[in-house]
């Protein structure tokens, strides 16, 4: 069975379980890198990619974290988000996050 896992900056991980995307968003971005030949020289390119933003919430363990805390949160599907947790409701049994996630991919580059 493949699981859902936040992970701290500090290495602490939990287990996230209910994780629901809303709002998903979509688009093309670029930024100016430098490329390093491998005989030491460098040129300017244009690195281009997507970016998907999405609102999320899921289930965490009591105590694991605080709103305004980021981390990563690992997919059932390896798909990988970076998350800002704006606001967590505790519960007894468990905490429930809401947060803005954020991930980038199909990099390429021109140059």
């Amino acid at each position: 069975m493949e699981r859902e896992v936040f992970v701290l900056p500090d290495g602490d991980s939990f287990f996230a379980s209910s994780v629901e995307f809303g709002a998903l968003e979509r688009h093309r971005e670029s930024t100016p890198a430098t490329f390093h030949e491998r005989d030491g020289t460098t040129r300017p390119i244009t690195v281009h990619f997507t970016v998907e933003t999405a609102q999320v919430s899921f289930r965490l363990p009591c105590g694991s974290v605080r709103e305004g805390m980021r981390g990563q949160l690992s997919t059932a599907g390896d798909i990988f988000f970076e998350v800002t947790i704006l606001s967590v409701q505790a519960t007894d049994e468990h905490l429930v996050v809401s947060g803005r996630a954020r991930r980038t991919f199909d990099h390429e580059h021109d140059g």
